[in-house]
């Protein structure tokens, strides 16, 4: 199975010099077995042009805000659709917050098609096999200094993801935009509810000694 890169992604040179970690990282990390989670199939990519991504994440000792996967596309219906459509266990993961984060093109990171998920309840979740998914070191720079990614968080609507904030202000400001014929809409936005991080455009994806897990 070869994978279908959205428009905004390339398949990284092998050639590049960040490409061999993460080359070293898909094939010790992130390519799993079935019950496992992780990638069934994977291509490390370079963005093209800016592009949001979206992170759920929430509870005590599970999911954090800075962790390693990633939506390319706005979350959508209820949590409980996102966890069948991606395999996520509960005990992973109480999705009661979410994180959108406006990559730059050269952005490096690596999107695949999710492996299956064995959860504590003895359930076994196989994700949308139609999707991709997106694991990249995205917090581990922020706190590096200088322009480039703008990141901004709100509360999860567990019952309609795409009404959290982060989701729903984006599409209000692309119809807008549509509406004047403005194409060049901005990630950032100025409302009172979000908090911004500013971090760097350069970006090394897959440095030595990550686990890329969580």
């Amino acid at each position: 199975m070869t994978l279908t890169l959205p428009d905004y992604v390339v398949a990284l040179s092998t050639s590049d010099p960040n490409y061999a970690a993460l080359n070293d990282t898909v094939h010790e990390y992130l390519l799993k077995p079935p019950g496992l989670g992780g990638f069934v199939e994977a291509a490390i990519v370079t963005f093209t042009e800016p592009h949001f991504v979206y992170r759920i994440y929430g509870g005590e000792g599970k999911a954090s805000q800075c962790g390693y996967w990633w939506n390319i596309d706005p979350p959508m219906n209820s949590t409980a659709s996102y966890f069948e459509q991606f395999a996520v266990c509960d005990e992973w993961n109480d999705a009661t917050n979410m994180v959108r984060c406006n990559v730059p093109s050269g952005f490096n990171a690596v999107v695949g098609t999710g492996q299956s998920a064995d959860c504590a309840n003895n359930a076994t979740i196989v994700p949308d096999d139609s999707v991709l998914q997106l694991n990249g070191n995205i917090c581990e720079i922020a706190n590096m200094d200088g322009p480039g990614m703008t990141c901004e968080w709100c509360s999860a609507t567990t019952d309609s993801l795409q009404d959290s904030e982060c989701v729903e202000e984006l599409m209000v400001e692309q119809l807008l935009a549509g509406a004047s014929g403005d194409t060049t809409t901005s990630g950032a936005t100025n409302t009172a509810c979000f908090h911004k991080l500013m971090v760097a455009s350069t970006i090394l994806v897959g440095a030595a000694g990550n686990t890329f897990l969580n």
